[in-house]
């Protein structure tokens, strides 16, 4: 949630260039294309996804007032770029705010169209892994309704995009602040997701290939933020790091 962007080199650890949107105080959420190297898409408070060249950080490209036909002003709470595929040949990128989650595509004409997918709910968190080509959604607890992780594919249907539900899990009963899950694509075609449960304080591991929680349940005396999968040369080893405010633990996964 800042109002400017540096983007760093790995390779003499300097700041390559910042971006400070002017038409936006607050940004939350930032990605790189994956096929236009330069480009970098900036999620803004305001709902809007801004998009920048590396090379030129004061010139802004374009702007996609996402969802704002529909009135969701909402913040941009991640964005996923997507590489081309036989269904999706130019690529895109995935947007998810607030209320709502869209695709957008490009056309051979690098125009870009908008989507709006079939999901309904408050929305925390999203990933995407274009090994399996599977999202995973994070959907806010209810007074009645624990909190939702769908996970998703992207399907084409007449032209029009929407999601196919693969699985869905309960989490946490209880979510104070805006936590990540995550999914984990093991070596067997398995997918794992990994989320926080904040009411029983525990990390939790399902299995898609079953649909039921995996035995392994990690105790965390501390709230978790983030979490990310660590993956290897090795097939047979597969990490996940889990994040709080004060420190990031690092387990071997075990079962793949």
């Amino acid at each position: 949630m800042e109002k400017m962007v540096k983007v760093f080199s790995i390779q003499n650890r300097t700041v390559q260039c910042t971006i400070t949107p002017i038409q936006d105080g607050t940004l939350w959420s930032c990605a790189f294309d994956k096929e236009r190297s330069n480009f970098l898409y900036l999620g803004s408070q305001r709902g809007s996804v801004y998009v920048y060249d590396i090379r030129q950080p004061d010139r802004l490209l374009e702007e996609f007032r996402v969802g704002h036909a529909q009135q969701d002003y909402t913040a941009v709470v991640k964005i996923c770029p997507v590489e081309p595929t036989s269904t999706i040949p130019c690529g895109g990128f995935l947007v998810c705010k607030l209320k709502s989650v869209w695709f957008y595509e490009y056309t051979p004409t690098q125009q870009v169209e908008s989507h709006l997918l079939n999901i309904t709910g408050a929305f925390t968190a999203m990933s995407y892994n274009p090994a399996s080509g599977l999202i995973l959604i994070s959907v806010r607890p209810t007074l009645d309704k624990p909190t939702t992780l769908v996970l998703a594919s992207l399907e084409k249907m007449n032209g029009v995009f929407a999601l196919k539900t693969q699985h869905t899990f309960e989490g946490s009963r209880v979510q104070t602040v805006m936590y990540r899950s995550a999914q984990v694509y093991l070596n067997n075609a398995d997918t794992l997701v990994a989320s926080y449960q904040e009411d029983a304080k525990m990390l939790s591991t399902w299995c898609t290939n079953s649909g039921r929680r995996w035995l392994q349940q990690l105790p965390m005396g501390e709230g978790i933020l983030d979490i990310c999968p660590i993956m290897t040369s090795t097939p047979s080893r597969t990490y996940l790091a889990a994040l709080s405010e004060s420190r990031c633990r690092i387990y071997r996964l075990n079962g793949e």
